[in-house]
């Protein structure tokens, strides 16, 4: 008999490969053990694209048809047990889409940790263009105690209370995002609160591309009082601050919040009037 690994042994070979999908393609057709392995890879992370134009750019993630993912979820169990993450690409004229084929598919995802939403049109998505039932959908997902990882990109009027009450939350990634009812940042005693039972989100990783003013907004979550997320754990920070002029002594006040844990900073303040040079990136490793 041929002397074969245990099966973990394989799944921990292949895990190398998990950045060469023509690879694990490859080694899904040897044999029984090496599909199911491989796949678990490769579907770890699907994109969904609801727009109306597909992106030309090469993509490792695979791309599943946002008409027949139901039907694939249904089918292939296994395969959906092993989606860990779904980015999603709407766009701002078709969101009703995610109403008639992402919603009925959530049953399926139990295992899912990460979600991503972003537009290839020019057109910013609004959060109150969502219907109530993907918004409600996506509370339903943070207040799971799953979701370790959140990415939103031109998504206008986000609610700060989809961040603060996920609390598994690990990875933050914001780019050109505006918040909604910024006022109440200042005021956590006006329109929402934190629960007494709630536990802020400890955040590992936060990734930040806004204006300054998000960012003058956003900084009140981790300086206001009471704190609604919590950076004690975190390790890995990226700014990147749209502005004329921008405000050193915020970015300051945020880093002293922050920097008892920080072990990798960059920051990259970009002005637009002077487009026609490129922007300082500075990017340091701070001391334990």
């Amino acid at each position: 008999m041929a002397p074969t690994l245990p099966h973990e042994l394989e799944e921990l070979v292949l895990c190398h490969l998990q950045y060469d999908p023509a690879a694990l393609k490859a080694c899904s057709l040897v044999c029984y053990r090496f599909r199911i392995a491989s796949q678990k890879l490769i579907f770890r992370n699907i994109l969904v694209d609801f727009s109306s134009s597909s992106s030309k750019t090469a993509r490792s993630t695979p791309k599943v048809s946002p008409f027949l993912l139901r039907e694939f979820l249904t089918a292939t169990p296994r395969i959906a047990n092993s989606i860990r993450g779904i980015d999603f690409i709407a766009d701002s004229y078709r969101l009703q889409d995610l109403d008639a084929t992402f919603l009925p598919c959530l049953p399926f995802l139990e295992n899912l940790r990460s979600i991503s939403l972003d537009t290839n049109s020019v057109r910013p998505i609004y959060w109150q263009h969502l219907s109530l039932h993907a918004q409600r959908s996506l509370y339903s997902m943070s207040y799971s105690s799953r979701i370790v990882a959140m990415r939103f990109r031109r998504v206008f009027e986000l609610p700060v209370s989809l961040l603060a009450e996920c609390r598994a939350l690990e990875a933050l990634s914001l780019t050109s995002v505006t918040f909604q009812q910024e006022n109440m940042l200042r005021n956590p005693g006006g329109t929402w609160t934190p629960s007494a039972q709630s536990q802020s989100p400890r955040l590992k990783s936060l990734h930040l591309s806004i204006s300054h003013d998000a960012f003058r907004a956003f900084t009140e979550l981790f300086t206001g009082s009471p704190a609604l997320l919590d950076s004690t754990a975190l390790v890995r920070l990226s700014v990147t601050i749209f502005s004329p002029r921008f405000d050193y002594a915020r970015l300051h006040d945020f880093l002293r919040t922050v920097g008892s844990s920080l072990e990798v900073f960059c920051f990259s303040p970009m002005s637009p009037l002077t487009v026609s040079s490129s922007p300082r990136l500075t990017c340091m490793h701070c001391p334990a």
